[in-house]
C-alpha cells in the first residue's frame, strides 16, 4: 500500500462560490472582522467584494482621534454606512472628505446631517431617516441617484404621531421627482394608531401607508405593526403603488390581524392574511414573510 502523500492538486473553488462565502461571512457571530480581512487578502479579484462587506456598516468610535483616523481609511472604501450621533457635528470637516458615501443612516443631529449630505449629493443611493424634524433638513431632489429610502419611528417618541403626517407627505411629494427611487422601507415600531381616535379615516397607520409614493416597486414593512383594516385598505385600495413588485413583512407586521371581532368566524381570522398574500400574488407582487430569529 502506497503511503506517499498525494501530489494531486485540490481543484480551486469557483469564483461565484467564493463570492457567496464572502457575503455569508457578514453574518458571522464572532471573528467577522478577522475572517473578512483574511478574505480580502486572498486574491486581488476578491479584495473589493470582501472590503465592501467588511466596511458596509461602521460604528464610529467616540474618541476624536480614532474618528479622524477611521474617516481617512474610509476615503478609500467603495461603500460604507455610518450612523453619526450628534456629538460628531463638530467633526464634520472629516465627513466632507468622504467622496464615496452611498448609504447613510442618520438619527440625531441636523447640522451633522446637512454637512454630510452636502458632500454626498452625487453618490448617495440610500438614506435612512427618522420621522422627525430631520426630514425638513433634507431635500430629496438633491440626490438624483437615490434608489432606496428608509423611514422609521424616531426613538422619542417611539412612533409617529398624526402631526407628522404633513411632514412625511411633503417629503414624499419631493421624492416623486427622483428618477431612480424604487425601494421604500417603512418601519413603525409600534402600532401608530393604538392611542388615537378610532373610526373611518382616523388611523395614523393607514395615513402613513397612503402616502407611499406611487413609483415604489419594493416595499419593506418589517419591524412594523398594522391592523388588518389598515393593510386591506392600503393594498385593496387606490393607494397601492401600481408598480409594486415585491413586499417584505414579518409576523410583527401582521400582529394587527388579531384585532378581530369576537363574533368573527375563527377560520376567517386565520385565513385573511393568506387571502391577502394570494391576491397580491395575482397582481404580480412577490410577498416574503420573514420569521423571527428567536
Amino acid at each position: 500500500m502506497n503511503s506517499e502523500p498525494s501530489t494531486e492538486s485540490i481543484p480551486a473553488l469557483p469564483d461565484d462560490l467564493i463570492y457567496e462565502i464572502i457575503e455569508a461571512c457578514d453574518l458571522l457571530p464572532t471573528q467577522r472582522h478577522e475572517t473578512l480581512g483574511s478574505l480580502s487578502r486572498l486574491a486581488k479579484r476578491f479584495a473589493e467584494a470582501a472590503q465592501r462587506v467588511l466596511w458596509h456598516e461602521i460604528t464610529i468610535n467616540p474618541n476624536p482621534r480614532r474618528f479622524a483616523q477611521l474617516c481617512k481609511k474610509l476615503q478609500r472604501r467603495p461603500a460604507w454606512k455610518a450612523q453619526v450621533p450628534a456629538y460628531y457635528s463638530s467633526n464634520r470637516r472629516y465627513m466632507r472628505a468622504l467622496p464615496h458615501l452611498p448609504d447613510l443612516q442618520q438619527e440625531f443631529d441636523v447640522e451633522a446631517l446637512r454637512s454630510i449630505v452636502s458632500a454626498a449629493k452625487s453618490t448617495l443611493v440610500s438614506i435612512g431617516l427618522p420621522i422627525s424634524g430631520l426630514l425638513q433638513a433634507v431635500e430629496p431632489t438633491e440626490f438624483p441617484r437615490l434608489r432606496e429610502l428608509v423611514l422609521y419611528g424616531s426613538p422619542s417618541p417611539p412612533a409617529p404621531t398624526p402631526g407628522d403626517i404633513p411632514l412625511v407627505n411633503a417629503f414624499f411629494l419631493s421624492c416623486a421627482a427622483l428618477p431612480f427611487l424604487a425601494a421604500l422601507r417603512l418601519h413603525l415600531r409600534r402600532h401608530p394608531s393604538s392611542s388615537f381616535p378610532t373610526g373611518p379615516g382616523s388611523s395614523c397607520a393607514l395615513s402613513f401607508l397612503a402616502l407611499v409614493p406611487p413609483r415604489i416597486e419594493h416595499l419593506d414593512l418589517t419591524d412594523s405593526t398594522f391592523s388588518r383594516a389598515d393593510l386591506e385598505a392600503f393594498f385593496y385600495g387606490a393607494t397601492r403603488p401600481a408598480r409594486l413588485r415585491t413586499l417584505r413583512w414579518d409576523e410583527t407586521t401582521l400582529e394587527g390581524g388579531a384585532e378581530q371581532s369576537k363574533s368573527e368566524d375563527e377560520d376567517e381570522e386565520e385565513n385573511w392574511r393568506e387571502r391577502l398574500r394570494e391576491k397580491l400574488a395575482e397582481w404580480g407582487v412577490e410577498v416574503t414573510t420573514l420569521k423571527p430569529w428567536w
